[in-house]
């Protein structure tokens, strides 16, 4: 009995990990490793970005929030309160995006991916950022991460404008 709980808790286990498709990719090209180092500093320019969710009813969500910086891997945290609409959104439908606009440089990025709620405390400290306290005087959040699938992403002043025929911005697959 004990063993079977064991084997039961490791296929759930692997499975988990084989559904969240993570592994991120290393093989870039020179334009896409351009298009990525762009993108890092659009985001960090916008400071907000706008993240999308789907609701109950199938229909997008959006909603300006305040991430942490992404990682080398461009995954996203932010924080939210426990018992919001966004949380009850990711549970049903994890499928999200994210969006951020650097009005200085004509320059945008999407983000389109998966996200899901982290309760554990340990995370949320490592991932916390100190300009979230004045939303969360009572300290009652918890975070929530997006990991992207891939990007698409357009500067114009740097000329990375996508196709000019059918505007298909620059688009990078981030993960394997």
């Amino acid at each position: 009995m004990k063993n079977s709980i064991y084997l039961s808790l490791f296929f759930l286990i692997i499975l988990g990990c084989q559904t969240q498709n993570t592994n991120f990719r290393q093989d870039f090209s020179e334009k896409e490793n351009r298009i990525l180092n762009e993108s890092s500093n659009i985001i960090k320019n916008s400071y907000f970005g706008s993240f999308v969710s789907i609701n109950n009813n199938d229909f997008p969500k959006i909603r300006v929030v305040e991430p942490v910086s992404p990682d080398k891997e461009f995954i996203i945290y932010f924080a939210t309160k426990p018992n919001t609409r966004k949380i009850k959104e990711i549970e049903s439908h994890p499928k999200s995006a994210f969006h951020f606009f650097d009005k200085s440089q004509l320059a945008y990025v999407s983000l389109y991916g998966k996200s899901g709620v982290i309760r554990d405390k340990n995370q949320i400290k490592k991932h916390w950022n100190p300009a979230w306290d004045r939303y969360y005087p009572d300290k009652q959040y918890v975070l929530i991460k997006f990991v992207p699938e891939f990007l698409e992403m357009v500067n114009i002043q740097t000329g990375l404008t996508g196709n000019d025929k059918n505007w298909m911005p620059e688009r990078v697959v981030l993960r394997n």
